[in-house]
């Protein structure tokens, strides 16, 4: 009999066996065979350990982990950096002290140096500020940190106000100085710095401050969106919401705050009474001074406080509109005080500047050092000629050391008192009665930053002030290890 042949069954192979034809006659069978099939096993990587990073304030981050198992085989890492919604590959060089890796990234860029677009000005007693592309920018005297820069060194120029704090990464939409403190507005909320005594800071407290506080919003402001701030010798006023509020010192009995009735003092903001002349009417501007205030509704100028020596409690219309005024709207105000009573500029529709009250340091701008009981024209034959104003302000100083400033088609112009060098024209000129030309050359009013970024490195580089991240992988001989996410921890 022929021998049989049994085939080799290949793994998870099936087959059918042939036998031979069985001794036995009729006899015959069929067998199948299976085997299970053969997996391909790979190996894994553990992701990096205890990572970690930070960010200095001149803009470095510091990324570190754990080191590595089996440091015989070096890892290729790979990092990729996020800064905002901005991606990037990077090859930093990794340190290994034989415990941590990581390795130190420079975030900064160069600030960028060009003109800036002045949009607001204001002066106070000793120093003035102003705001261009969305930062705030201040000169004259620091003796109580009303610079904001950090120092209470006194700048003839200007420079810029610190932003690494409660004002980072904020754009600046309004500015007021008074007489030894100054106000901002950004993002709907109010900043101050300067002398913090009798709580003219808003914060509730009494110390100076020579870089931004946060106003105490609570209250009767929870909830609303400041737009403008106004500073004086002692109190402030803001307008939230179409309607204004003040806060600070009256013991004077002036009638400052506007609320209606004698507060001496209050260190949180009380509503300026809207039930009379104010009733219906939204208020779009306000400025305080050092006896009066004054706020703009529907084209009007209302006042309270003793404006012309008069007092009064609540708003009233005092301003009058038969003269130089006559048929114009009026769309700014601002008051500034006077050892002999308040003044008082306003702006129209139509660009033009009026001014009545004190002028003993020529505050009024019309070449005279007289006083004015009805409105007066702001000589425009000088830096304002053909120009048209679209803002201005006033300080507010018992001693008649008062000043007047104005943007006109993105440039600065001020008037009156030159104590401390506040009309920012480069000069130590006692008064000008006519209105001078704001010297904006100054590198430093040059360096700025783009949007979420902010100055560092002495104001020469930016920051960002973004969400910044990093994906931290790498490989081992061909394995790949699953990457890791990790978040600065600070910013500049």
């Amino acid at each position: 009999m022929p021998a049989r042949v049994l085939p080799v069954l290949a793994a998870g192979a099936l087959a059918l066996v042939a036998m031979a034809p069985s001794p036995y006659v009729g006899a015959s069978f069929t067998a199948t065979a299976t085997a299970p099939a053969q997996t391909l096993m790979t190996a894994s990587l553990a992701p990096v350990q205890t990572l970690a990073a930070t960010q200095s304030d001149d803009g470095t981050a510091r990324v570190s982990w754990a080191v590595l198992d089996r440091p015989d085989v070096p890892p290729d890492y790979e990092v990729e950096r996020h800064v905002g919604d901005t991606a990037e590959t990077i090859t930093p060089t990794i340190e290994d002290d034989g415990e941590t890796a990581g390795f130190e990234d420079d975030l900064t860029i160069p600030a960028m140096i060009g003109d800036r677009t002045v949009t607001e000005v204001s002066v106070g007693s000793t120093s003035a500020c102003a705001i261009a592309d969305g930062y705030a920018y201040c000169w004259g005297s620091n003796t109580y940190g009303q610079l904001g820069d950090g120092t209470t060194v006194s700048s003839s120029a200007p420079v810029a106000v610190d932003t690494s704090g409660v004002l980072r990464g904020k754009v600046v939409t309004d500015i007021a100085v008074g007489s030894a403190s100054a106000c901002a507005v950004a993002d709907g909320a109010a900043y101050c710095w300067g002398a913090g005594g009798s709580g003219r800071l808003g914060n509730g407290g009494s110390t100076n401050s020579n870089v931004p506080v946060a106003v105490d919003t609570t209250g009767v402001l929870d909830g609303k969106s400041v737009t403008v701030v106004s500073v004086g010798t002692q109190s402030s006023c803001v307008v939230a919401d179409g309607a204004a509020f003040c806060w600070g010192n009256d013991s004077a009995s002036y009638g400052l705050l506007g609320s209606g009735r004698p507060v001496w003092w209050s260190k949180v903001f009380v509503p300026v009474d809207a039930s009379g002349a104010l009733a219906g009417r939204t208020v779009t501007d306000v400025s305080v001074g050092g006896t009066s205030a004054c706020a703009v509704a529907a084209g009007a100028a209302y006042c309270w406080g003793t404006p012309m020596k008069v007092r009064n409690l609540s708003p009233v219309a005092v301003v009058d509109t038969s003269g130089a005024l006559s048929g114009r709207i009026i769309t700014g105000v601002a008051v500034g005080g006077d050892s002999r009573g308040d003044s008082v500029c306003v702006t129209t529709s139509d660009g033009a500047v009026f001014c009545w009250g004190g002028n003993g340091a020529g505050q009024l701008g019309d070449g005279t050092t007289e006083d004015r009981e009805e409105p007066a024209t702001v000589d425009a034959s000088g830096v304002l000629s053909g120009a048209v104003v679209t803002q201005l302000a006033m300080s507010s100083d018992a001693s008649g050391a008062v000043a007047a400033c104005a943007v006109a088609d993105a440039t600065i112009a001020c008037w009156g008192d030159n104590t401390s060098g506040r009309l920012g024209d480069g000069t130590t000129a006692s008064h000008s009665t006519v209105p001078v030309p704001v010297d904006t050359s100054s590198a430093r009013l040059g360096h700025y930053c783009a949007p979420g970024w902010a100055l560092v490195d002495e104001a020469t580089r930016c920051a960002p002030i973004m969400p910044v991240s990093y994906r931290i992988g790498y490989a081992k001989a061909g394995w790949q290890a699953p990457t890791v996410d990790v978040t600065l921890e600070s910013t500049p």
